[in-house]
């Protein structure tokens, strides 16, 4: 005798199976059960609502197309779906040009992003000056790292620069990162 109910996880992988199949109304279930989250994922990577509804579209028509991709010993549907929406997001934010926020978050000024996104404790006058003080291009690399998601070989391209040579900066700027913030806790 079948089971009555069905975990989420199971849900979801029915409705994945439907998505293979080709049948709409798996996929307007998916849709229905994950919409909130997905968006969210490209709504915070984003930044503005236009990018971020079109990044959300364009993830849908990626799970629709690329269904059958899903492997089950990797994590769960969600998980799946996450990481297909946050790959689009990404991808759509190395396309568009757009100053760094880091500038901006660091001195306390508010942009598109929720009020939530600038800390308001003192760690962040230590982040601030932490920062600041790195040298221009180790702090440059770290903020196209960190907030572009982009790797060496990316930044290398970026800032017309040997990858090797951005791997060192990427590093020293964590050393001094950390070491100040080592500091910084023992004086406090």
């Amino acid at each position: 005798m079948p089971r009555a109910t069905t975990s989420p996880q199971e849900r979801d992988l029915l409705h994945l199976l439907g998505i293979q199949a080709r049948d709409t109304n798996a996929l307007l279930a998916l849709y229905d059960t994950h919409a909130a989250l997905l968006y969210s994922v490209c709504a915070t990577i984003l930044p503005n609502a236009v990018d971020a509804e079109q990044t959300f579209r364009d993830g849908w028509r990626r799970i629709w197309a690329y269904a059958g991709t899903y492997n089950p010993l990797e994590g769960s549907v969600e998980l799946w779906l996450v990481h297909v929406m946050r790959g689009r997001a990404f991808d759509r934010l190395r396309t568009i040009e757009i100053p760094l926020e880091s500038e901006r978050l660091f001195k306390g000024e508010r942009g598109s992003r929720p009020a939530t996104a600038v800390p308001t404790n003192p760690s962040r006058e230590a982040a601030a000056s932490a920062v600041e003080s790195l040298p221009p291009l180790e702090r440059q690399a770290l903020q196209l790292a960190f907030f572009r998601a982009m790797d060496p070989d990316q930044i290398a391209a970026k800032l017309e620069a040997p990858v090797p040579s951005v791997r060192t900066w990427l590093r020293q700027a964590l050393d001094r990162l950390t070491f100040d913030t080592a500091v910084a806790e023992k004086v406090v």
